[in-house]
């Protein structure tokens, strides 16, 4: 019934957000005639006056803004995702899980872990992402899979980004190590060693992309049909070879002919169903993006026909360009009628839909899965068109909270501008640079920073010591998005200051931004002003990629060059993140302590304090946690609100601790974990779900409360309940806890089959879990039993 009338008020075409097409006839938006053209007008609009007045620039700023594409509902889309996406990831983990387990072949395995590696590029975790193909690698037996792997190891870790590395330096790193890969056969035992090569000369291709693929003569090679039949005899290693050469190509660009024809490439070594469905789907997404709509649609059917059932919005988007819109809409309505539902299948058809019912599917989305950017997107942008520019600013501040995307930062920037606080849309727009230093703005047309460059000339200068005094602020109040732009503003005026890059690299890592912050690292160390300065940062990059024996070997060594807060801070985390027992418990309080004696500013003698009093609360010596704490609080470090009143806690005194989170909530912009501890020490159920509740609003990607509401509901024997609260978060985030937990109440609900399907999908994100190991083996010897 829902289609009724409905095809003939289907009539405009859906575009890119801020991609109008251009018809000037000039160069592409990338090159430099229209965009040149653009900032010019950008600047002479903005500073045609010294002083314009409040009408005049109003109307000059949306006047300069019309170029580029002016943001409006009928231009906004969804991404296409451009990787594997089950309609049931929990099923297909915990059956790819099973596979591993029972392949006897390591040649088979690794390949089985190319597959778990492309099936959990959707959870853009870059540390499970790189364990799936060091597990691949260190399975491969021949040496042309040994090859492309550990190149591709190499590729996510991005090491030739420091100064003086070499592309074919394998940084000691075995399973990464070109000469090793040379080696035939199957070595269980590589991933414990170290390599102590020179590397010489040797597949320089692959280790020095993605810039060996500019070379025309590389693409000959590759693509030509000589090359297609020597490589057709290598079987899966040819497949792994253009797998990792398509992902690097779409990186650099998603519409360039190289891209094309590698991922024709890929599909002609695709063999299993998987291999068709990525390679056609993968495809099928960049053919949309060059505008051939026929044939992205004869990709996507041939990945849906390969069993990928998320193409099916590809084929949609396709018939939509091509003017079928209502053939996209009935053809979503089936998915969601046939399948599982899911948030992704009612905001595609969102594009379709009119009037309350696309209201509807976007509130359904949101509350399927509410980290979906679009619904925010398309909701704030409609509430600028009907002139409640801050109403739309609340709208997309709900998935800024607790999502940093470019894309909806941009879109905030724009609506600040349109109210004229170009103080905001500063901040907004140096959080883009900090994220993706080259991020084009309004349909890749005009540079970030030449954005910044014309709209700061109508803002209020700030000398470097505002900007630190700014900083401290930001910093004081949790405001950790306010403190990645003044930092960025810093480092305009002095862009090699190591200590700046540094407290960046920090900042984003507590906003889960891991590729920016290992990037901020890098450009840390590599303008290191010293030896022991570069070996302290040299040390939390191989802290944060998993060599805590290499970090803290580093950090040692540059404590015996120079005693400095850094370097005992770093030794000091690094132990405490190893091992806390009583006697490694007194060494990293004694390095703390020597850590606070060393020179250094309030910002992280703060955060040491902090550190300092977490590990007396371990140790039990509550009065010395307390006035660790209270010290943090003189220097305005808000965050130690947190530690007194964990204090508070295990004193039982548990008003004062809720107190404490209290004044936490009250100074503090990000809120939510402040209000998912104080629920823990609020004697009353209900004010606790209260505060619970209040945090999943505003980050629903912390796992904690959806735990704790599940557990209340299995005390309460609504076990049924208990199962949705946990099923309603792990439909949008597959989560280990929230896996194990859920396992374990089937388990108790005698349900064992779902308990060992929730333990192998769990398994599959860590195969060492403990906890979860045992309730596996449990279960599983019961059903043996039975």
């Amino acid at each position: 019934m829902r289609g009724l009338k409905l095809i003939d008020r289907f009539k405009s075409a859906q575009v890119h957000a801020f991609n109008p097409t251009d018809t000037s006839g000039g160069k592409t938006p990338r090159g430099g005639t229209v965009r040149a053209k653009l900032e010019a007008q950008i600047i002479k609009s903005f500073v045609s006056n010294s002083k314009p007045n409040k009408a005049h620039n109003s109307v000059s700023v949306a006047e300069t803004l019309l170029p580029y594409g002016l943001p409006a509902t009928d231009l906004l889309e969804p991404r296409l995702e451009p990787h594997l996406k089950p309609v049931d990831l929990i099923g297909s983990l915990a059956e790819l899980y099973r596979r591993i387990e029972g392949c006897p072949s390591p040649s088979k395995k690794s390949l089985l872990l190319v597959e778990q590696y492309s099936l959990m590029r959707g959870l853009a975790d870059p540390k499970l992402l790189r364990r799936c193909l060091r597990a691949a690698r260190l399975q491969a037996e021949d040496v042309h899979s040994k090859v492309v792997l550990s190149a591709w190891l190499r590729f996510e870790r991005r090491e030739d980004e420091l100064v003086g590395v070499s592309a074919m330096d394998c940084g000691g790193h075995v399973l990464e190590c070109p000469k090793a890969a040379l080696v035939n056969g199957y070595d269980p035992n590589s991933t414990f060693k170290d390599c102590h090569c020179c590397c010489g000369p040797f597949e320089v291709l692959l280790r020095r992309l993605p810039n060996s693929l500019c070379r025309p003569k590389v693409m000959k090679f590759l693509c030509c049909s000589k090359t297609r039949g020597r490589f057709s005899i290598l079987g899966s290693a040819s497949f792994l070879l253009y797998c990792f050469l398509s992902q690097v190509a779409m990186g650099e660009s998603m519409v360039s002919k190289m891209t094309v024809k590698l991922l024709k490439r890929l599909g002609e070594c695709a063999t299993e169903n998987w291999q068709k469905a990525l390679a056609s789907h993968q495809l099928g997404c960049v053919l949309l993006e060059r505008q051939e709509y026929n044939t992205a649609q004869r990709s996507f059917e041939a990945a849906v026909e390969a069993g990928h059932v998320y193409s099916m919005a590809g084929i949609a988007r396709a018939k939509n360009k091509l003017g079928q819109q209502y053939s996209a809409y009935k053809l979503m309505c089936y998915v969601i009628s046939e399948y599982k539902p899911a948030g992704w299948m009612h905001e595609e058809r969102s594009l379709y839909n009119i009037g309350k019912e696309k209201d509807l599917d976007l509130s359904t989305a949101t509350k399927m899965d509410p980290t979906l950017l679009f619904p925010y997107k398309y909701r704030a942008v409609a509430k600028m068109e009907e002139k409640q520019i801050r109403a739309a600013i609340l709208e997309i501040d709900k998935i800024i909270g607790f999502k940093l995307s470019p894309d909806c930062l941009e879109l905030r920037a724009w609506l600040f501008i349109a109210l004229e606080d170009y103080g905001n849309a500063i901040r907004d727009i140096r959080v883009i640079l900090t994220l993706e230093p080259n991020y084009m703005m309004f349909g890749e047309k005009v540079r970030g920073d030449y954005l910044i460059e014309v709209l700061s000339r109508l803002v209020q200068k700030w000398s470097q010591a505002d900007c630190w005094m700014c900083l401290y602020e930001k910093w004081s109040s949790v405001d950790d998005v306010g403190s990645l732009a003044i930092i960025h503003q810093m480092l305009e005026s002095d862009p090699a200051n190591s200590v700046l890059q540094f407290r960046q690299s920090l900042l984003l890592l507590r906003l889960n931004c891991q590729k920016a912050a290992m990037r901020s690292l890098r450009l840390a160390r590599n303008h290191s002003s010293s030896e022991h300065e570069r070996l302290v940062y040299e040390g939390w990059i191989l802290y944060d990629t998993g060599n805590r024996e290499e970090a803290l070997s580093r950090a040692e060594k540059s404590i015996s060059i120079q005693r400095s807060f850094e370097a005992f801070f770093l030794k000091a985390y690094v132990l405490a993140d190893t091992s806390l027992n009583p006697e490694s418990s007194s060494s990293v309080i004694q390095l703390l302590e020597e850590a606070l004696r060393c020179p250094s500013d309030g910002l992280r003698k703060g955060q040491a304090l902090n550190n300092l009093g977490s590990i007396y609360v371990d140790c039990g010596n509550l009065d010395q946690a307390a006035g660790c704490y209270k010290n943090a609080l003189d220097i305005k470090h808000t965050r130690a609100h947190q530690g007194l009143a964990r204090v508070y806690h295990l004193r039982n005194q548990r008003k004062a601790a809720y107190d404490e989170m209290t004044q936490l909530i009250e100074k503090a912009q990000s809120k939510a974990s402040a209000y998912e501890k104080r629920s823990e020490y609020c004697d009353d159920r209900e004010v606790a779900k209260q505060d619970l509740d209040t945090a999943t609003e505003l980050d629903p990607l912390r796992t904690y409360p959806y735990r704790y509401r599940a557990a209340v509901s299995m005390d309460d024997q609504k076990e049924n309940e208990a199962v949705e609260e946990l099923t309603k978060a792990l439909n949008f985030r597959p989560d280990l806890q929230m896996l194990h937990l859920r396992a374990a109440f089937y388990d108790s609900m005698g349900n064992t089959t779902s308990a060992l399907r929730d333990c192998q999908a769990a398994l599959c994100l860590d195969p060492n879990h403990t906890d979860t190991l045992d309730l596996y083996n449990r279960a599983h010897n019961s059903v043996i039993q039975n």
